[in-house]
């Protein structure tokens, strides 16, 4: 069963370690297409439990990347955080109602925006730099998660 807790434990815990931030933002868009396929085949079988559990995470992923959005790194980002925004409207609504509809077209926006978060990874590898050899560990940055990292 999920917990939101226990995903947001997993990830502290370690599991993500080393991965990159371009990389988190396109894992949690996989798990969202996933989550909604879910609700959705769970709708059309009527079972309520196990959509309002899958429509559940799908909200809780979209607060977290709401959450990780950097508003100061980006031009456009309070316009990505508006989108965010009615989709979670748009999946309360779904979820209350049960309204496969509702979920396919959360479906069709999150896919156009997992599509442009995979084009953005992919460019972030073909020029990232490789990291420098003799950093020292208190020379670390804390790095913010950001449509542009």
């Amino acid at each position: 069963m999920y917990s939101a807790n226990a995903a947001r434990n997993q990830f502290s815990a370690g599991n993500l370690d080393g991965v990159s931030g371009p990389r988190i933002v396109v894992m949690c868009f996989d798990r969202l297409e996933r989550d909604l396929s879910a609700a959705v085949a769970a709708i059309e079988r009527s079972d309520h439990f196990e959509a309002n559990n899958s429509l559940g995470h799908a909200q809780d992923l979209l607060g977290e990347l709401a959450q990780m959005l950097d508003t100061e790194a980006w031009e456009h980002a309070s316009s990505l955080l508006s989108i965010y925004d009615y989709l979670l409207r748009l999946l309360a609504v779904a979820n209350m109602k049960k309204d496969a509809a509702r979920v396919h077209e959360a479906l069709r926006h999150i896919a156009q925006l997992a599509e442009a978060f995979r084009a953005a990874e992919r460019e972030s590898f073909a020029t990232a730099r490789p990291p420098i050899a003799d950093a020292a560990p208190d020379d670390v940055v804390p790095r913010r998660i950001s449509v542009r990292a």
